[in-house]
């Protein structure tokens, strides 16, 4: 009986098998056909890089101009993510807006392998750590730049014109025209822009 339902499944198994073979090859190719065959994919006129994921691709925007780079993994089940004008995520970004929404403005330098989390295991007294979770928005403004390796916490806003540097923590609000770093981070100066 087991033999005879597992010989059911095998037109569904070689079809799902055959879609990841081809989904792998549309990723990994850096040929024209495969960039178009990725903006096709991913409902975007963006340039996406090879080895690009982004598990919900209608939850995902970005203009022409806009850029994912490669390896940057996308988890958007049941948020956004949102990218302006001439704006790009890194390589090896990774992306945790399975809720809440990310959303960066124009002009988003956003270096290699930064995290993004909108929503995370948290903690609460007499609580397992498993079952409590942190949601929050991260907004990010115009002509921002984040170093590579910085971490953006759930309920995180950058406003316009700000620098932050490279390996940050970043949580809460940080003020427009400045330079922040560190761990937590904190502002190191002000006025860079204006």
């Amino acid at each position: 009986m087991t033999l005879l339902r597992h010989a059911r499944q095998l037109p569904t198994l070689a079809g799902e098998f055959a879609r990841e073979l081809v989904l792998a090859a549309v990723r990994s190719t850096n040929s024209d056909l495969g960039r178009f065959a990725r903006a096709t994919l991913f409902h975007t006129r963006a340039h996406i890089d090879t080895d690009v994921r982004i598990t919900h691709p209608r939850q995902f925007s970005a203009p022409a101009g806009a850029a994912v780079f490669h390896g940057t993994y996308i988890l958007n089940t049941r948020g956004t993510v949102t990218l302006g004008r001439r704006s790009h995520l890194g390589a090896g970004c990774y992306v945790n807006a399975s809720r809440g929404r990310l959303i960066l403005g124009d002009d988003v330098v956003v270096g290699p392998k930064c995290v993004f989390v909108c929503n995370s295991n948290h903690f609460e007294y007499a609580k397992a750590v498993s079952e409590t979770y942190k949601t929050g928005d991260i907004v990010i403004g115009n002509n921002v730049f984040l170093g590579a390796a910085c971490t953006v916490l759930p309920n995180t806003i950058i406003e316009d014109n700000v620098v932050v540097a490279a390996g940050a923590v970043v949580r809460g609000t940080l003020a427009s025209n400045r330079i922040y770093g560190g761990v937590p981070c904190k502002e190191l100066s002000e006025g860079w822009y204006e």
